[in-house]
């Protein structure tokens, strides 16, 4: 039991913008094809976000929202760079300094 006391959580989320995934199903009446509420959005580009958040215990870690303008594709690498080391690992010594990782805490 005390090994999963000392697990950190952590794990990824994307999620789309603009669009909706999968298939919309729009019912309509002859001569409503134009009204709004007949009507599905679509959008030339489609937006997605990735973002990445932690847990220890009973604490909360940093959510950090993936910038592709920057930091390109996810990869081992770029995760490594641009998650594990500025965020994890900053965010590790944080909770060994107030005493989060201490057995007991």
């Amino acid at each position: 039991m005390e090994d999963w006391l000392d697990v950190v959580w952590s794990d990824e989320c994307s999620f789309s913008v603009r669009e909706v995934c999968g298939t919309v199903w729009v019912t309509q009446r002859r001569g409503e094809e134009y009204l709004e509420d007949c009507l599905v959005s679509r959008f030339t580009h489609r937006t997605s976000i990735m973002v990445w958040g932690a847990i220890y215990q009973d604490q909360k870690g940093p959510l950090v929202v993936w910038d592709t303008s920057t930091w390109g594709d996810i990869g081992v690498r770029t995760y490594v760079d641009h998650i594990l080391r500025p965020y994890l690992h900053s965010w590790w010594q944080f909770l060994h300094q107030i005493g989060a990782t201490n057995p007991g805490y």
